[in-house]
Formats: C-alpha cells, sequence, structure tokens
C-alpha cells in the first residue's frame, strides 16, 4: 500500500486475505478505550466509558487499619530438674522427722508427756497392787569343812572392833540397807602360806566374784569383809583355804529382824 492511500475494512463477505490488516494505532478518545473484538468475517471496535469498566473490576478485600504490637521480653522460667525436687522433698522429711524425735524425746525426757498423756487420758496409771512381806526364814546353823585347821575361825556381827578385825556383837539376821561384817581369823604358824577365798551367796545365787586374799606362811591375823543388801533375801558366804570349804556361815535380811 502506497503512501497517501488509507486503508478500509472489507466489505462483509470478503475474506481477509484480500489485503493486509491495519497495524495503526486507535487515536486516544478522551473517557473511553477503544475494545476490538475479531469474528470469522472481520473485526470491529466499539467504545466503553471508563465508569463502567469499574463494574467489570474484582472486589478488593477491606484493608483494615495496622495495629502496632511492641516487641515483648519474657525471661524463660528455669526448669527444676527431677531429682532436686524428690531430693528437697527428702530434705524436709528428713528434718521433721529429727524435729518430731527431739520433741518426743525431750517430753519424755522432761516428764511433760506422761502429763500430757494423763491429762489427756491416754495413759492411766497401773493399779497398784498391795505388797507382800516376803517370808524370809531363819539362818540355819553354821557349817564347818577341812580347812578350818587354818581359818580357825569365822563368825557374821553387826559390829566389829576396826583395829583389830574381832567381831564386839555377833548376829545373823538384819535389815535392809543394813551393813554388817563377816570375820575371820588365820593361823598358819608351822605352815605355809596360802590364799582364802571368800564367795558370797544371795538365795543360793553367786552375788559377784569370789574374793581371794593371801596369807603368809607361819603367820596370824585376822580379817573381815562388809555386806549390805537393800532387799531381803536369804544369804550365805563360804570361806575356804587352798579351795578347802572352812566355814558356810548364812545370814537373813528381812524387814522384821
Amino acid at each position: 500500500m502506497g503512501d497517501g492511500q488509507v486503508w478500509q475494512p472489507p466489505a462483509d463477505g470478503q475474506s481477509q486475505e484480500q489485503g493486509p490488516q491495519s497495524l495503526l494505532p486507535v487515536p486516544y478518545q478522551p473517557n473511553s478505550i477503544q475494545l476490538q473484538v475479531q469474528h470469522e468475517q472481520g473485526t470491529s471496535s466499539m467504545l466503553m466509558p471508563v465508569q463502567n469498566i469499574e463494574q467489570l473490576l474484582p472486589d478488593l478485600p477491606e484493608q483494615e487499619g495496622s495495629i502496632y504490637v511492641p516487641p515483648m521480653y519474657t525471661k524463660p522460667r528455669a526448669v527444676i530438674p527431677r531429682y532436686r525436687i524428690v531430693s528437697g522433698f527428702l530434705s524436709v522429711l528428713i528434718v521433721m522427722l529429727l524435729l518430731c524425735s527431739g520433741a518426743g524425746y525431750y517430753a519424755k525426757a522432761s516428764g511433760k508427756w506422761d502429763a500430757f498423756t494423763h491429762f489427756t487420758g491416754l495413759n492411766t496409771p497401773p493399779s497398784i497392787k498391795p505388797t507382800t512381806a516376803v517370808n524370809i526364814p531363819d539362818p540355819p546353823k553354821t557349817e564347818t569343812g577341812p580347812g578350818k585347821d587354818v581359818i580357825t575361825s569365822a563368825t557374821i556381827a553387826s559390829r566389829i572392833d576396826a583395829t583389830n578385825g574381832v567381831a564386839l556383837q555377833e548376829k545373823n539376821i538384819f535389815t535392809p540397807k543394813t551393813t554388817f561384817y563377816v570375820t575371820y581369823s588365820v593361823v598358819t604358824k608351822g605352815k605355809k602360806g596360802g590364799t582364802i577365798t571368800a564367795q558370797i551367796y544371795t538365795d543360793n545365787i553367786p552375788f559377784s566374784p569370789p574374793q581371794e586374799i593371801k596369807v603368809d606362811g607361819d603367820k596370824s591375823q585376822n580379817g573381815s569383809i562388809s555386806l549390805n543388801f537393800p532387799a531381803s533375801l536369804s544369804g550365805k558366804v563360804e570361806l575356804s583355804w587352798n579351795g578347802k570349804l572352812a566355814y558356810r556361815l548364812y545370814f537373813a535380811v528381812r524387814e522384821k529382824p
């Protein structure tokens, strides 16, 4: 197509092959947009106001005002290990047990526990049974043995001469908590020395380990043993020389002599 020629759209029914399509832009018209619609037979243009185009646009979501949230910092809470919880509980339990045991010991030691139990009725005093006097028989007579040749004499007395060890008042029945004495005389003239053994019995049971007294040979001497018992009982003392019985002395401790 030469200069100065204006291209015109083909008439209806004419093929598009008869001439090329115009590539010139459509002149701008205010407040309108040119839409081209292509058809099989040809093209046509139509104008649509800008105001109607807004109806074809999709609705935009409403924009809300933004809210400013200032940054916040929270210190993370420390996680306590399980073993620390268990050890703390055990420590508290042990302290409580020690406090309770200490308080109980103090209450019992000071007598406040007994007063508390009596006041609350938790503990009643035991019934007091009447005491019966122990029947202690009179002591039998003195018995002697082969050791009498050296231990020449022996007796039980309530009073003695402490300087010489000689009995001043012979007696074999005493009240409890009364001190009495066992006296003896040893003669070893012309003989060798030896040992005096004194064994004390209460109710036929050894009261204490035997006492041993060494005596030199060719000598004469006196001696005594003090006794004291807090309760009623029957007793005896055996005096032996080198393992041979010399005297068996009996005594009695009772409320009424």
